[in-house]
């Protein structure tokens, strides 16, 4: 899969990734708000249409859903291979695998797929319907300027 053909929130994690500015992931409201960044007219993805696009798309990498330790948020990330083979051989380490998303923390120990996206939506939803895409000091604010440029760098 190339560039063109996906999400613009993966561009974003990926490019993201590779630059080494996000440590765990990116929350779910950063990706979603920041394709308004890229398609200033394109309607945002609901929670569940972003959930339910990491599941239906055959992406070029795993993704990972867990609670960041340092935020206390969910956020998604992407798995390299080298993470991928070392989970697949240690089954316990994976907690659930959903087509390519991967959780691999207890954060959803005890609940099924459904459960899952109503809670992101509970906990998120409200939060992008208010134009609240980073958290940072405990906040949901909009995007930093720094971001925006970052945003920016990935759709070049």
């Amino acid at each position: 899969m190339n560039k063109e053909n996906s999400p613009i929130w993966f561009n974003i994690l990926e490019h993201f990734d590779k630059k080494n500015y996000l440590k765990n992931g990116a929350t779910i409201p950063f990706l979603i708000g920041s394709e308004q960044i890229i398609n200033p007219d394109k309607k945002l993805l609901s929670i569940a249409e972003f959930l339910n696009q990491i599941l239906e798309q055959k992406l070029p990498s795993y993704i990972n859903l867990m609670k960041c330790p340092k935020l206390g948020e969910i956020v998604i990330g992407i798995i390299d291979i080298q993470t991928v083979t070392f989970l697949k051989r240690n089954p316990r380490k994976i907690y659930k695998t959903y087509g390519g998303l991967m959780i691999t923390d207890n954060s959803y120990d005890n609940k099924n797929w459904d459960e899952i996206v109503t809670d992101v939506q509970d906990n998120y939803q409200y939060i992008i319907d208010d134009l609240k895409f980073t958290f940072e000091d405990g906040q949901w604010t909009y995007f930093t300027t720094e971001e925006i440029q970052r945003i920016k760098e990935s759709n070049q």
